[in-house]
């Protein structure tokens, strides 16, 4: 009949209508979804490198270990979290300690006043004079001698 024919007709036409708009949402969520994991990608990307430069920095690893580390936190389903702790908790390859710290406050072991030095200068030539020896055997016989002078206390 004509009514049983037109009520299958507007029934197909919905399915129809129905059919595009499922595959148009379709299209868009699948783009928002590729949008979605470039960005992610990109993010995790960036994140990698502040990683990387901090481990570094820090002497876990060598500039030449950066791509290796780079692909294990970048890659697909890598867990980055395990990977980022594994990293930092990774020995040190690299000293970056400071290696002059602490040494100013040296300066005042090994300071010999000038009076110091100009009384040891005089009691040299005193002996090389006296003993007619050579300001090195001088020197030496002095330190013996008289220790007190070749003291670091400043004086």
């Amino acid at each position: 009949s004509s009514v049983e024919l037109a009520t299958a007709k507007e029934q197909l036409t919905a399915a129809v209508n129905e059919k595009t708009l499922g595959a148009t949402q379709l299209q868009t969520r699948t783009a928002e979804l590729e949008a979605s994991r470039t960005a992610l990608a990109t993010e995790r990307s960036a994140r990698a490198d502040l990683v990387l430069t901090s481990a570094i920095n820090e002497g876990r690893i060598t500039q030449a270990e950066r791509p290796e580390w780079q692909g294990k936190l970048v890659a697909n389903g890598a867990d980055f979290a395990a990977i980022s702790t594994e990293l930092s908790t990774k020995k040190k390859a690299v000293n970056t300690s400071d290696a002059t710290k602490g040494l100013g406050a040296r300066k005042g072991e090994s300071t010999v006043s000038k009076t110091k030095i100009a009384a040891i200068n005089e009691a040299v030539s005193k002996k090389m004079s006296d003993a007619k020896l050579s300001h090195l055997d001088a020197f030496a016989a002095l330190r013996t001698e008289r220790p007190e002078l070749f003291s670091n206390a400043a004086s």
